[in-house]
């Protein structure tokens, strides 16, 4: 969608400004996070955390996942499908302004929307820690 347009929603209009599409997939989720690399060990950043299709996966397969959703209504439809993980903490606020950490290395996971993708790679490359880099 794009951004400003607004989508008709039962009983009101709903503001669609992130450009959002969600992978809900659970095959090509899997086929996603393992092509990633993504191992018991790891820690993971996900930009994102959306309807938390791709967190769950992340959850199940990595050792700790910080996920990061700006969406207050998202976030908290994300918190009541991850409830169960102890390897979870869900952030409800702009990755933009979230404090990349600054020990130890991680892996980023992201289905991000295209209008802000320059300023993400461009805070990821300018993070203290590097990231790993996987395949």
């Amino acid at each position: 969608m794009q951004r400003g347009r607004r989508q008709e929603k039962t009983g009101g209009t709903r503001q669609l400004s992130h450009s959002q599409n969600f992978i809900t997939d659970k095959k090509l989720i899997r086929r996603i996070v393992s092509i990633g690399g993504i191992e018991k060990n790891d820690t993971v950043v996900e930009i994102g955390t959306g309807k938390g299709h791709l967190t769950e996966t992340l959850c199940e397969r990595g050792g700790f996942v910080y996920s990061v959703e700006i969406d207050p209504a998202l976030y908290e439809s994300a918190k009541k499908k991850l409830f169960q993980y102890a390897n979870v903490k869900l952030i409800c606020g702009d990755f933009l302004k979230y404090t990349l950490p600054e020990r130890g290395a991680y892996k980023i996971f992201a289905n991000i929307p295209y209008f802000i993708t320059t300023k993400i790679i461009e805070k990821l490359t300018n993070a203290k820690t590097r990231l790993r880099i996987s395949g």
